[in-house]
C-alpha cells in the first residue's frame, strides 16, 4: 500500500516540497485507490448528494458561482466507505512520512470529493481561512479517466515567492496527485471544458495556534 513501488517518487516529494512548496506525480497514488473513489464518487453523484460549495467559513460563507463553481462532497474518514478505506489508509500513511521526513507536524487530515460542471472554476486563492491557520499541507487526486489537452480544468500554481508569478498549469488526469503549501501557495483552477472531478483536502493541525512549516 505505502510506500509506493518506486519509493524514489517519496524523495522527489520530500525535496519538492523543501525547494518550491508543491509537487505534483501520477505515480504516487495507486491506480486502484483512485478507481475505487471514483466509483465511490459516481454513487454520491447518483444519490444526489453533492452540495454547491461556497466560499468563507461559519456564518460568513457565500455561495459565488463566479468565484468558485465546484459542487462537493464530504468524506467521513473516522468511518470511511468500503471504497473510501484504503485511500484514507494511504493518506495517514503519507501524513505519518511527512511527519516523519519534514517534521510537519500535521495530526489530522479532511478531504472532499469535487465535481466542477463545465464552464465553472475557482479564482486564485490560498487554502487558509483568516481565523484560523489549522491546514498545512493541501492535495487534490484527480479521478479524471479520459482528461485531454483542451479541456481545460488545470491547477495554475503561483511562486512562493512571488503569487503574481505562474510557475506550473497542472493537467487533471486520472491518478495526478498534487500537494501544495496550504498557507504560502496561491493557486486556482481554470475554467473547465469538461465535467472535472477529484478528491481533494488538507493535512491539519488540531489546535487555531498552528504554525505553517519552516521550510
Amino acid at each position: 500500500m505505502f510506500p509506493p513501488t518506486d519509493s524514489s517518487r517519496l524523495s522527489e516529494l520530500d525535496q519538492a516540497l523543501q525547494n518550491r512548496g508543491w509537487y505534483a506525480s501520477t505515480e504516487l497514488v495507486p491506480p486502484s485507490l483512485c478507481q475505487d473513489l471514483l466509483k465511490q464518487l459516481k454513487l454520491h453523484q447518483e444519490l444526489g448528494a453533492f452540495k454547491k460549495a461556497g466560499i468563507g467559513q461559519g456564518p460568513r460563507q457565500q455561495l459565488l458561482s463566479e468565484v468558485r463553481g465546484d459542487w462537493i462532497h464530504w468524506i467521513d474518514d473516522e468511518i470511511p466507505t468500503t471504497l473510501e478505506a484504503p485511500f484514507i489508509v494511504w493518506l495517514k500513511a503519507l501524513k505519518d512520512h511527512l511527519n516523519t521526513q519534514l517534521y510537519l507536524g500535521a495530526s489530522c487530515q479532511e478531504l472532499h470529493y469535487a465535481a466542477y460542471p463545465p464552464g465553472s472554476g475557482y479564482q486564485k486563492h490560498l487554502d487558509v481561512f483568516q481565523s484560523e491557520a489549522r491546514r498545512l499541507l493541501s492535495f487534490v487526486l484527480y479521478l479524471n479517466t479520459a482528461w485531454k489537452l483542451g479541456d481545460g480544468g488545470e491547477l495554475a500554481i503561483f511562486s512562493e515567492d512571488d503569487a503574481n508569478h505562474l510557475e506550473v498549469k497542472i493537467q487533471p488526469l486520472f491518478g495526478q496527485f498534487a500537494v501544495f503549501l496550504s498557507g504560502k501557495i496561491y493557486h486556482q483552477v481554470e475554467f473547465t471544458n469538461q465535467e472535472r472531478l477529484s478528491v481533494t483536502g488538507w493535512l491539519k493541525k488540531p489546535a487555531p495556534t498552528a504554525v505553517f512549516p519552516g521550510f
